[in-house]
């Protein structure tokens, strides 16, 4: 074989393996970028669980409102960053809101030492559990 032969057959073969790594790569990137996106989804919704979780279990905490004052001013001073982040999901931003609203409900009913705390937790309970199924619901439909 001569020089020339063995040039040709080197730069063909550099050409056919660019051609398939290009091939591959085209038909790969779509599920990566699919895979990627879901393991992203899973991560923030897994991120706003546990910062709602911090909300309920404060406010369903039995501490006098004086103790979980200072608690409250600094989670509900960032609420609507919380759930502003979340909002391209819109079931799991919706159920997430009505819990933190019911957060709320709970701290002010707590502050005026109201005789429907009681109810009030429960509710805030329930809200919590639907907010939960929606979050469980959505990352289902993702996987």
């Amino acid at each position: 074989m001569t020089w020339w032969q063995t040039l040709v057959v080197a730069l063909a073969t550099y050409v056919v393996t660019k051609l398939v790594d290009h091939l591959v790569a085209y038909y790969g990137e779509p599920r990566e970028f699919r895979k990627r996106r879901r393991e992203f989804a899973l991560h923030e919704i897994e991120q706003f669980k546990a910062d709602v979780g911090r909300y309920v279990e404060l406010a369903a905490n039995w501490q006098p409102h004086e103790n979980k004052q200072p608690a409250y001013m600094d989670l509900f001073e960032n609420d609507y960053e919380l759930i502003g982040r979340i909002k391209k999901y819109p079931l799991v931003a919706n159920a997430g809101r009505d819990a933190l609203h019911w957060c709320k409900i709970v701290a002010s009913e707590e502050q005026r030492q109201s005789a429907e705390l009681l109810e009030r937790k429960r509710e805030l309970d329930e809200k919590y559990r639907i907010f939960l199924t929606k979050c469980d619901e959505y990352l289902q439909s993702i996987v």
